[in-house]
């Protein structure tokens, strides 16, 4: 098995591992997973270990490989690309969407909330 699938492996299984311990809420109160919830999660999380994978891959390939000038533009969009990608994912994960999720989590209609 090579590094990259290695390390792809390994990323795929935390994902997996973080999203079954992380939140309750993917156990119902009479019991059982709740599958549409975990599935939605689980999919989150895959995307984003996808989008960090190819980023690093892109950072490796950017000081390793040498590319010929005529598919040099086109090597730098992709780069762009999936940089962008990947800092949507950190705003999303850990910026105002993220915020924004735990908010509406803590103002759910019918629970008391206290105050």
């Amino acid at each position: 098995m090579g590094l990259y699938s290695f390390l792809t492996v390994a990323v795929l299984l935390g994902a997996f591992l973080l999203l079954v311990f992380k939140k309750p809420e993917f156990f119902k109160p009479e019991g059982g997973i709740n599958w549409e919830r975990f599935l939605k999660d689980l999919f989150q999380y895959l995307l984003a270990a996808l989008i960090i994978w190819l980023f690093a891959r892109c950072l490796v390939e950017v000081g390793t490989l040498v590319v010929p000038a005529d598919n040099r533009a086109m090597f730098d969009n992709v780069v762009r690309t999936v940089e962008d990608s990947f800092m949507i994912l950190v705003g999303y994960f850990f910026g105002s969407s993220k915020g924004s999720s735990e908010k509406n989590a803590l103002l759910a209609p019918g629970e008391d909330k206290g105050g």
